[in-house]
């Protein structure tokens, strides 16, 4: 059974017609791994914090912070699938201020904690 898709350059990004919330999805892509904040996601645009808000809500169904968590979330994901590096260290490198924070938001996304789903989906590396 699979355990993920693997995106590839072509598919990574989803297909949206707006060019101003391209631009902040593609900034996440690329700063994820940094300490970001929304307010960085809107400086990467041309438009105001309001207007990218509304925009990105009615394009993609999600806030930008809650955009920002699932791409992490997915990242940390990943890094459990396909690594044996201690979940200790993989929130760590996560730029969350707590691991509780990291837990409960992995919780939210993927409804099990960080050891069950890398019980379930990892593999004997």
């Amino acid at each position: 059974r699979p355990t993920s898709v693997v995106a590839r350059q072509s598919t990574d990004l989803c297909y949206v017609d707006d060019p101003e919330v391209l631009k902040a999805l593609e900034f996440i892509k690329k700063n994820f791994e940094r300490p970001i904040q929304s307010e960085d996601v809107v400086e990467a645009t041309t438009i105001s914090r309001r207007a990218l808000y509304y925009k990105f809500k009615r394009t993609i169904g999600r806030s930008i912070n809650d955009e920002l968590r699932r791409v992490r979330v997915d990242h940390i994901a990943k890094l459990l699938v396909e690594t044996n590096l201690p979940i200790a260290r993989i929130v760590a490198g996560c730029q969350y201020t707590s691991f509780r924070n990291v837990a409960r938001y992995f919780r939210q996304e993927k409804k099990m904690s960080l050891l069950q789903y890398r019980q379930k989906f990892g593999n004997a590396i």
